[in-house]
């Protein structure tokens, strides 16, 4: 498990699952929502995420909130390509 760093640094033996998104979520409990925190799966969390990022908007939705929309699960992961 790597906390921060250079992922090319880390032993992955299955990519694909490694990197699958299931369900995207913000962090914390219930309804206190913490939109500096992402689980993009239960193997990566991303921290210390601005609030001023939620600010940029693309399409009236914050480009943050499209990554946990529908757009980023139905995308497919080739070896060699990241998304």
């Amino acid at each position: 498990m790597i906390a921060e760093g250079d992922l090319r640094l880390a032993h992955i033996p299955d990519p694909e699952t490694f990197y699958r998104v299931e369900k995207m979520k913000w962090g914390g409990k219930g309804k206190a929502k913490d939109k500096t925190t992402v689980h993009y799966n239960p193997r990566i969390t991303m921290t210390g995420i601005p609030l001023a990022a939620y600010d940029y908007v693309v399409s009236h939705m914050p480009s943050a909130k499209w990554k946990q929309s529908a757009i980023i699960p139905h995308c497919s992961f080739t070896k060699g390509n990241a998304i």
